[in-house]
């Protein structure tokens, strides 16, 4: 038997062995999906929204470039926010000074107001 005789045996077997498979409840269910690979060959990734992340790598590079850090916006908000509150509401400072402080832990934040006579 040639080897191209012996491919085309080899072949046919594969054919078969895949056409029982298919019978089968997991081969039906198998059969039925596609291969990721077999989507993303069809599509043009340059183009694609699919396998884009909106620009949000390039703005983290960015940011950090320019020295901006998740903690330095936190400090820069944090900033913005104290100005805000001085400038209209200067008898909330100690509180707002109690939640940085604090975070959320709420009980924390009046005892040391009871305690200190706020």
């Amino acid at each position: 038997m040639s080897d191209d005789e012996e491919c085309l045996k080899r072949l046919k077997l594969e054919r078969d062995r895949e056409r029982s498979h298919r019978k089968s409840r997991q081969g039906r269910f198998q059969s039925s999906m596609v291969s990721l690979d077999r989507l993303t060959a069809e599509i043009d990734a340059s183009k694609s929204s699919v396998f884009s992340d909106k620009g949000k790598g390039a703005e983290a590079v960015y940011a950090h470039l320019d020295g901006e850090t998740p903690e330095s916006l936190y400090e820069r908000r944090k900033n913005a926010a104290r100005e805000r509150i001085a400038a209209k509401h200067p008898s909330w400072m100690d509180v707002l000074d109690r939640i940085f402080d604090h975070g959320q832990d709420r009980t924390e934040s009046i005892c040391e107001m009871t305690l200190s006579g706020s």
